[in-house]
C-alpha cells in the first residue's frame, strides 16, 4: 500500500507541488480579496484583480524552477504573466457570475466563498497544462537555437 502511494505521489509529484505552491499563493489572494472587497468596500472585480496579483508574483517565485524547471528569465516571465491574464480573465468572469448567481440564494459571505472556490479551482487546472505546454515550447525552442 505504501509503496503504491509513493508511486502515485512520483507520478503526480509536479502537479502536487504546483497545487501545492497554488494554495499557498490562494491563501494570499484571498485574504486580500477578502480585506479589500469585505472591510474596505472595495468592488469584488477589482479586489480579485489585486488579490490575484499578489499570488501571481508568490506563485511564479515558487513555481517557475521547482515545477516546470525553467529559468528567472524575461521568457519565462512572460509566459507566466501571459497565462496570468488570461486566467485573471476566466477567474473575474467565473467569480462574478457564480458570485452573483449563489447571493440569490446564500448569505454575501457564503457567496463570495463560493464564487472564490470556483474562480480559483478552474482556472487551476487550465493554468497548469496551459503553462506545462509553453515551458516545453520553450525548452525545445531554446535548445534549438
Amino acid at each position: 500500500m505504501l509503496q503504491m502511494i509513493v508511486t502515485l505521489y512520483r507520478k503526480f509529484e509536479k502537479i502536487l507541488t504546483y497545487l501545492f505552491f497554488s494554495v499557498l499563493s490562494t491563501i494570499l489572494d484571498t485574504m486580500v480579496v477578502w480585506i479589500f472587497f469585505q472591510i474596505l468596500g472595495i468592488d469584488l472585480t477589482i479586489a480579485n484583480t489585486i488579490g490575484i496579483i499578489s499570488g501571481f508574483f508568490l506563485h511564479y517565485f515558487l513555481s517557475a524552477k521547482t515545477v516546470f524547471h525553467t529559468q528567472y528569465n524575461l521568457y519565462s516571465f512572460i509566459i507566466y504573466l501571459g497565462t496570468s491574464g488570461v486566467g485573471l480573465l476566466f477567474a473575474n468572469f467565473l467569480i462574478a457570475n457564480t458570485y452573483s448567481f449563489a447571493v440569490k440564494y446564500a448569505p454575501v459571505w457564503l457567496a463570495f466563498l463560493f464564487g472564490k472556490g470556483v474562480s480559483v479551482l478552474v482556472p487551476f487546472f487550465v493554468m497548469y497544462f496551459i503553462r506545462k505546454y509553453l515551458y516545453i515550447l520553450l525548452e525545445r525552442n531554446t535548445n534549438h537555437e
